[in-house]
């Protein structure tokens, strides 16, 4: 249990500091309620956020500033100890460190399942009142057996409640009822028992008003399709002394139920109402009723499998009435449309309301899975109609990860063994691949615990390759839903298609195992349609194989049994890019075995010995620092003598000297040079030398030509100066010193008309030859 940093009493499950958020704190910065949050954000911004700016990566613990306030009380031991100087600071940081252990999470709430038939409840007697309750009774004060209390007997009461409201609806038309509970979770729980039996659409939950809604008369809640009216004790009575009329406007002329959670029930009856009161006689709320008062009588109370709602004082007092009332009747589609209605308008309560409403009804037809899967809807419902809200739209969508996660994990987690019979999970798989961006790392690990499954899709961009391998089925099924549902609704309906060929490929499946591998019909039949005509899409074969026989006898192959999904003759299999869970903390794990291969081959190819050797010596045997670390994807250090001080379990670095701690077991393995001497040679420099000489020319001592093998780095500066060299030799000319004369131009020899590109070395004309 999470308490809240500004009062430190009621649980904080409703609100989160925002910079807390920002720097994904998982157990700080909590608050019961807005207005808590509004009073202590100084206090808490000092403590926490001094500087007003968010620390990326930075996580604390919530009780890092908290507890330093807070008188730690000293041992015997340490009280005879003086305390002062640098022990007085050791004791206070032992003292931290056992006060800062983390806090314990409160047990998982089992859901709400459906409530006995009321044949069975006739038949065995459980929750009869005598005399019977009816439509015509004015005044009933029902005496509950003494062993009860208002736990145990609550399921009985609201189930005998709800059989009246049921009678009164159908027996006198335009009679109001008001149902009055001791908490908004006793509200919801009296809703699920009218949903059992069948009545949950003709009531609406007024549990929180407004100062504004004050000011509207009780009766405007009521109307014809509507006569019931289910609310909390505490509105009730915050009510009556905020306006000016009183209680009696919600009770005269209307029927009255209180349940055996609220107290002073003899407070909520007048002249003109009719009252039926369930009191309990342990003792535990207070009433003023006698022995002589009871008129009616329980006497055996419905043995219940599952636990009865207790009001939680850490929920805040934000709900709305409309999404509420949605939550109560199962109307999951109105519940995730008013979620963004209520974004659109009030932005900021938003996450509270939702938090609330999802805390305080528990009702699940199915058990847990179908709870589990709910909630998967809801998110990404939310997530697909974010694009309506432009800039705002990633602000949704944490908010639904953030509370869903909440309320995950308060719900009993999904047995591993469930998963592997049933394959139970499927579609919770594919609603964290699909949203996998938009959560965080811890989020995907914690989903992934709750919702029983230990590998994911990293998001729809690892599907590139099964896109392109089915592509004909991934097209049909953006082209059909793509238009009328969205394309990201299209797109989640791509991932649970390529999880569905995994799941049926290797063995044969009925439709009603992949609907519950999927709860295809609860949560996405009222969008996608009937889950056997999304199988044909998917060309996974459902009830009807006269096609699927017809095709594999035009082939000469043996159809398939009809009503089995199967994947279609011939398909190739195709392996998903699952990624195994924890997702959390996998580049550590990486850069941890990383560091480890590094630290071994430093270690084999230093002398086995532990002798003190220069860093620079180390640098030698390993190579150029920067490609080793490039080898290692530069998750080492910046620098050799950085990386040896981060290990000090195995090096002891003093200054520029190194000692390995242990001594090696394997024989010193040269990393740097291929043809290395053995230690011991007197003349080790000098034929280290010459080996790189070597290496380097390709020349071995056999003779000047006998070439040599050497690395391909030794190869490569070979080629390099033979090419320097051939061009040194071609290009090599005399030098003409007037050509260092600035601006100078040496001309060439001239040319004489008639005498071609000869030049003409004479300044004159040979004269013609005369005669003798």
């Amino acid at each position: 249990m999470v308490l809240c940093v500004g009062c430190n009493v009621k649980e904080a499950i409703a609100f989160q500091c925002p910079l807390c958020q920002a720097e994904e704190a998982e157990d700080e910065g909590f608050f019961c309620s807005q207005e808590c949050f509004a009073s202590n954000w100084i206090s808490h911004r000092d403590n926490f956020h001094k500087g007003g700016t968010v620390k990326a990566g930075a996580k604390r613990k919530r009780t890092a500033a908290t507890e330093e306030a807070k008188p730690v009380e000293k041992t015997a031991a340490e009280a005879a100890v003086p305390t002062k100087g640098k022990l007085e600071r050791k004791l206070k940081v032992n003292a931290k460190k056992v006060e800062e252990k983390p806090v314990e999470v409160s047990s998982a709430v089992a859901p709400w399942q459906p409530l006995p038939d009321a044949r069975d409840c006739d038949s065995q007697g459980w929750a009869a009142v005598k005399p019977a309750l009816n439509a015509k009774t004015t005044k009933a004060v029902v005496q509950l057996p003494k062993a009860s209390t208002v736990v145990s007997s609550f399921w009985s009461c609201a189930f005998a409640g709800a059989r009246l409201v049921s009678d009164i609806v159908s027996q006198v038309k335009g009679t109001e009822t008001v149902v009055v509970c001791g908490s908004q979770m006793t509200t919801h729980a009296f809703a699920w028992a009218m949903r059992c039996i069948g009545i949950a659409r003709r009531a609406r939950l007024i549990l929180s008003v407004s100062d504004d809604d004050m000011k509207i008369h009780p009766s405007k809640y009521f109307s014809t399709d509507v006569p019931v009216v289910l609310t909390s004790v505490s509105l009730l009575r915050s009510q009556g002394k905020k306006v000016a009329t009183n209680l009696s406007e919600w009770m005269d002329n209307r029927t009255v139920i209180v349940m055996p959670d609220v107290a002073n029930p003899d407070e909520l009856q007048t002249l003109t109402s009719k009252a039926i009161t369930f009191v309990c006689q342990s003792g535990e709320i207070a009433n003023t009723f006698e022995s002589d008062d009871y008129s009616h009588k329980m006497e055996q109370l419905i043995p219940m499998s599952f636990a009865a709602p207790v009001a939680n004082d850490a929920l805040g007092t934000r709900f709305d009435n409309l999404l509420s009332t949605h939550a109560a009747q199962g109307n999951l589609l109105g519940f995730v449309e008013r979620i963004i209605n209520l974004f659109s308008t009030s932005k900021n309560r938003v996450e509270e309301v939702l938090t609330n409403t999802l805390f305080v009804d528990w009702g699940s037809a199915a058990g847990a899975v179908l709870a589990h899967h709910k909630l998967a809807f809801v998110m990404r419902y939310l997530a697909d109609h974010s694009d309506k809200f432009a800039a705002s739209s990633a602000d949704l969508v944490k908010i639904a990860v953030r509370v869903i996660a909440r309320v995950a994990k308060c719900l009993p987690a999904i047995p591993v063994a469930d998963v592997k019979s049933k394959a139970c999970n499927l579609s919770l798989v594919a609603t964290v691949s699909y949203l996998y961006t938009d959560m965080s790392s811890q989020t995907v690990d914690a989903l992934g615990s709750y919702w029983g499954f230990s590998k994911v899709i990293e998001g729809t961009d690892q599907l590139t390759g099964l896109n392109k391998t089915r592509k004909e089925i991934v097209s049909r099924i953006r082209h059909r839903y793509g238009a009328k549902l969205g394309p990201r609704t299209a797109e989640f309906l791509v991932v649970l298609m390529h999880l569905l060929h995994d799941l049926v490929t290797p063995l044969s499946l009925t439709v009603e195992e992949v609907d519950n591998a999927t709860q295809f019909s609860a949560t996405l039949a009222h969008d996608v349609g009937s889950l056997d005509a999304f199988l044909r899409l998917c060309e996974l074969f459902g009830h009807s194989g006269a096609a699927a026989k017809t095709n594999a006898k035009a082939k000469g192959a043996v159809a398939p049994p009809s009503g089995l999904v199967h994947p279609p003759q011939g398909a190739v299999a195709v392996s998903t890019p699952f990624a195994a869970l924890p997702v959390s903390g996998r580049r550590q794990r990486e850069v941890d075995r990383l560091t480890s291969m590094a630290l071994d081959e430093i270690l084999m190819a230093m002398p086995r010995q532990p002798v003190p050797m220069y860093i620079g010596d180390v640098g030698n045997l390993i190579g150029i620092w920067t490609k080793f670390n490039a080898k290692y994807d530069g998750s080492l250090a910046y620098t050799l003598s950085e990386f040896l001080e981060r290990n000090p379990e195995t090096f002891k670095v003093v200054g520029n000297i190194v000692t390995r701690l242990k001594a090696g077991t394997v024989e010193q393995v040269r990393v740097r040079f291929d043809n290395d001497k053995e230690e011991g040679s007197d003349d080790e420099d000098k034929g280290r030398r010459t080996r790189d000489r070597k290496a380097l020319t390709g020349l071995g001592s056999k003779g000047k030509n006998t070439p040599i093998h050497h690395s391909a780095k030794a190869r490569k500066k070979a080629e390099k100066k033979e090419r320097n060299a051939a061009r040194y030799n071609k290009n090599r000319q005399t030098f003409d010193k007037e050509k260092m004369v600035p601006g100078y131009t040496k001309h060439g020899p001239r040319k004489l008309k008639g005498r071609g590109r000869k030049a003409n070395i004479r300044n004159f004309k040979r004269p013609a030859a005369g005669p003798s």
